[in-house]
């Protein structure tokens, strides 16, 4: 649903808000048991050159996970990325102002492809942060890097099996 309202067609967007309007947005529905011990979501994801195109995709999916998170009471930090040394940590907390919102799905570095130094990063704030244990690690590009530096995959390993990171 949220693809229709990122949709660059007005007329598709239209239609979403028509069927909003009358309540007939599909919406997820849960049945049963929640598992326990849901950690937080840690969201390290693309803005290179070769995803603006797509950037209202991308702010759709962000703020699908946002809404799940919120739903779940889970926490969402967010580290877009693009080449080395362009990524940035939002962590707004749990009640995100609408700017915060509006910068996040807005923001991006439209450059190159570097994914470990984020992915580095996302490791040390779930290691160094006692709330963010159990942390589920979403990751997103579109692009081909390099392979991962051993430093990274002991780091990932180390994670995984001191804490349950998922990655």
């Amino acid at each position: 649903e949220y693809l229709y309202l990122a949709s660059d067609v007005s007329e598709i967007r239209l239609s979403f808000f028509a069927r909003a309007i009358d309540g007939d947005v599909l919406l997820k529905h849960y049945e049963g048991e929640d598992e326990l011990g849901k950690g937080p979501f840690v969201f390290v994801y693309d803005t290179s050159g070769s995803i603006r195109p797509y950037r209202t995709i991308l702010a759709a999916i962000i703020l699908s996970l946002l809404k799940a998170a919120r739903e779940e009471n889970r926490r969402f930090v967010a580290i877009p990325f693009s080449g080395p040394d362009d990524f940035q940590v939002f962590d707004a907390g749990p009640d995100p102002t609408p700017e915060q919102l509006l910068e996040l799905v807005r923001f991006g570095y439209w450059g190159g492809t570097e994914p470990y130094q984020p992915l580095e990063a996302a490791l040390q704030i779930i290691n160094t942060d006692e709330s963010m244990q159990k942390a589920d690690v979403l990751f997103l590009t579109d692009g081909e890097f390099a392979p991962p530096p051993e430093e990274f995959l002991r780091n990932l390993a180390k994670a995984r099996k001191d804490i349950g990171v998922s990655l």
